[in-house]
């Protein structure tokens, strides 16, 4: 917060202001809207040896490429990541005190998964989508071109 006082508005470092917890909470809570949380799950833990093991599974990459003649750019890495084109959420801003708020599509879940994959020569091969449905609409048509070759 400090860095984005300093480089938008620096006069208000030289005139006595300070950015005290009672500040930022105030920022937090009436600008931001944002109120503290309880954490609902732990953390993923690293294991104290993680160095080792990712050393050890390099080496026998490396073996496994050396001894069965594998190129480079054969070895695919690949990871997916889960993007919400519609984010469905129950919480959103209303008036205070309301006791009835709407929300639309709260009952849709539009998503797909995006797959990112890179060789071990350096390459990144093309994103993918994958969609999931579970009507004729969520599917490519019959007509597609391609379609009846996808099929088969």
């Amino acid at each position: 917060m400090l860095a984005i006082i300093e480089e938008d508005a620096p006069e208000l470092l030289d005139s006595g202001f300070t950015c005290s917890e009672k500040f930022v909470r105030h920022f937090y809570d009436s600008v931001m809207g944002w109120s503290p949380r309880k954490a609902t799950r732990a953390a993923a833990h690293i294991p104290k040896d993680a160095p080792d093991l990712c050393e050890a599974a390099f080496f026998q990459l490396a073996y496994a490429m050396k001894w069965s003649n594998v190129p480079a750019k054969l070895v695919i890495n690949a990871d997916q990541q889960g993007v919400w084109v519609l984010p469905s959420n129950s919480y959103t801003f209303h008036d205070t005190g309301a006791k009835q708020v709407d929300v639309m599509a709260k009952d849709e879940k539009w998503a797909f998964t995006l797959m990112v994959a890179s060789t071990a020569s350096g390459n990144f091969l093309p994103f993918q989508q994958v969609w999931c449905g579970k009507t004729e609409k969520s599917l490519p048509s019959k007509k597609a071109p391609g379609m009846a070759e996808a099929q088969e």
